[in-house]
């Protein structure tokens, strides 16, 4: 063709392919990011324009798909509304180059995906003014292993076949200028540009990404993908249950190692307690002792926490990590200790009224024969603060935390005992719950770190899960807590916080929905929460909750659930939590 004024030429790619480096090499340009990491720099269409043989070029660097944080569905949107907008314009590209590395495994799946994506996007008649260009040369020991990676996509009309076939052209690009100015300069033969056949249909649907083949094509992948994770899910489960199902043979087989060794003569026996007549190794013998012998239930509580003092040889021995010194307690704290202690323990002999009963007597009721309200003093304090340092460290998808449930229940069910001084009920108003718990929520401070260690991450997973089970339940108002989570998990997208939200944020997010998505499903039919300012950046929606949300959400855990960064135990997470939400919203 004639030189012309004006060239515009798309570089394309998925992310880590070079696109960026390409550009910044041809204009000579070094203020442009470049990635080198897993994280995306190019999150948004920027252009560069230089002169090149007397012709104006404008590279236009898109995003790569298979960004850190973007949706494929994001970044089709994204080009989907550049072409559509150059297009109304007038504008029309010369030529597109694919960049594609050449230094990885054989032709896998997700290549073929985005390939697919790729010629939907530009449709058939567009294949003459492309360029396929390969990169990552210089990590080759030798060319052999490019050189047959290139000829296995060349054969293949799925691949690269057709597309050379209707003339697109297939280069080397040696990640050096000259290398790079060479490939634009191809454009500059190409016959006169036409519109795409993205740009086609766009204008045909009224800019609707969904109805043109590009986006026909990606629903189906994502589709596929999803299809597949729940076939990985179904499998991982059934491990699990074969891998539970031999522990407890083996657990059972313990058992019975341990009975024939407490026969032999020497063998050591459990630590014990001895009252009066009785002799207890263990809660079980203690609570029949008590029940024989009819002793009155504070008895019980003495008897509950002594033979756990007995079993303790220090402060160490407490199942759960606690903020002070179990030997520095005040003796109220430690025996609030204890109770939680003994009632969450496998072994313990009380239920969860009786627990609550103890817990009450320890309260300084000294009530007054005249009515007077009573100040709660410090008891209170001390009993939620400890109540919640514990629950934070059960998993929430066990037994334990839903034990931890039906205590504060109980204690809400108990007869009032006592009128605090501001009016509030003892237990049925459960007074200073919802401050200590927020005061242990604001406390965790991850959203600040760099990195979260382990610990801290199942914490607050942990924190989120009990949150959810006490919403739920109507003892604590949590839906706020709810939205913040979520954004965090859900909304939010930071090449900095990549790992903290795949192994923290999402999977918290993920417990509200696993728990409560019926809830949840509800509140955004209902358009609750209006008022809430709580978002992250990638949502761009209303306010609250909303079914436009809620679908926001749902594919988001479809995303997490693809990523690189998801172990197979966090893809698990992330789909049930999509498939607790497809259900409640059939």
């Amino acid at each position: 063709m004639a030189p012309s004024t004006n060239i515009n030429i798309a570089v394309i790619g998925v992310t880590g392919a070079g696109k960026t480096t390409f550009v910044s090499k041809a204009a000579d340009r070094t203020d442009l990011e470049i990635g080198h990491g897993i994280d995306s720099c190019t999150q948004e269409i920027k252009s560069v324009t230089f002169n090149l043989d007397g012709n104006k070029v404008t590279l236009i660097d898109t995003p790569g798909f298979d960004d850190t944080f973007k949706s494929d569905g994001d970044i089709l949107q994204l080009v989907a509304n550049y072409v559509s907008a150059t297009y109304e314009q007038g504008t029309l590209l010369n030529g597109l180059i694919l960049l594609q590395p050449i230094h990885g495994t054989r032709l896998q799946g997700n290549e073929m995906k985005r390939t697919r994506l790729f010629k939907r996007i530009l449709g058939e008649d567009a294949y003459n003014r492309v360029i396929i260009a390969t990169t990552m040369w210089g990590m080759l020991r030798d060319d052999t292993h490019g050189n047959q990676q290139t000829q296995e996509r060349k054969e293949r009309n799925d691949v690269w076949g057709d597309m050379e076939a209707l003339g697109a052209q297939i280069v080397r690009h040696d990640d050096n200028q000259n290398s790079a100015l060479n490939i634009i300069r191809k454009v500059f033969d190409f016959p006169n540009p036409e519109p795409l056949q993205i740009q086609t249909e766009l204008a045909l649907t009224n800019g609707r990404v969904a109805l043109t083949s590009a986006g026909r094509q990606l629903d189906e992948d994502l589709g596929e993908v999803v299809a597949r994770l729940r076939r990985d899910i179904k499998s991982l489960r059934r491990e699990r249950k074969a891998a539970q199902s031999e522990i407890q043979d083996m657990q059972e087989r313990l058992r019975e190692i341990e009975a024939q060794k407490s026969s032999l003569g020497g063998a050591v026996k459990p630590v014990s307690w001895d009252i009066d007549e009785g002799q207890f190794d263990n809660w079980e013998d203690a609570r029949i002792y008590s029940d024989k012998c009819r002793l009155p239930n504070p008895f019980l509580t003495l008897l509950s926490a002594n033979l756990l003092m007995s079993t303790m040889n220090d402060a160490n021995s407490l199942p759960f990590q606690l903020d002070a010194d179990f030997s520095q307690m005040a003796d109220t704290e430690q025996r609030i200790t204890l109770i939680l202690t003994s009632f969450l323990s496998e072994t313990q002999g009380i239920t969860a009224p009786e627990a609550a009963t103890q817990i009450n007597n320890l309260f300084p009721h000294q009530p007054e024969k005249d009515g007077s309200k009573k100040s709660p003093g410090g008891f209170l304090a001390a009993f939620w603060d400890l109540a919640f340092q514990i629950a934070i460290q059960l998993d929430y998808q066990t037994q334990q935390m839903q034990k931890f449930i039906s205590l504060i229940k109980a204690l809400r069910g108990l007869p009032s005992t006592a009128i605090l001084e501001d009016g509030r009920r003892l237990w049925q108003d459960l007074p200073d719950l919802s401050l200590f718990f927020t005061e242990r929520w604001n406390q965790a401070g991850i959203t600040n770190q760099a990195t979260i260690p382990p610990e801290a991450i199942w914490r607050w997973i942990n924190m989120n899960g009990l949150a959810a089970y006490l919403t739920i339940e109507n003892l604590y108002g949590g839906w706020y807590r709810a939205l913040e989570s979520i954004k965090l998990g859900l909304e939010n997208g930071s090449r900095r916080e990549a790992q903290n939200i795949i192994e923290c944020f999402a999977p918290a997010a993920a417990t509200w929905f696993i728990l409560s998505s019926q809830q949840i499903y509800h509140m955004c039919r209902q358009n609750a929460l209006k008022d809430s300012r709580s978002r992250g950046h990638l949502w761009k929606g209303r306010s609250g909750f909303n079914l436009e949300r809620w679908s926001f959400w749902r594919s988001r855990f479809i995303e997490l659930a693809n990523h690189t960064l998801a172990t197979d135990e966090l893809r698990e997470i992330f789909l049930e939590a999509e498939t607790a939400m497809e259900t409640v919203s059939e």
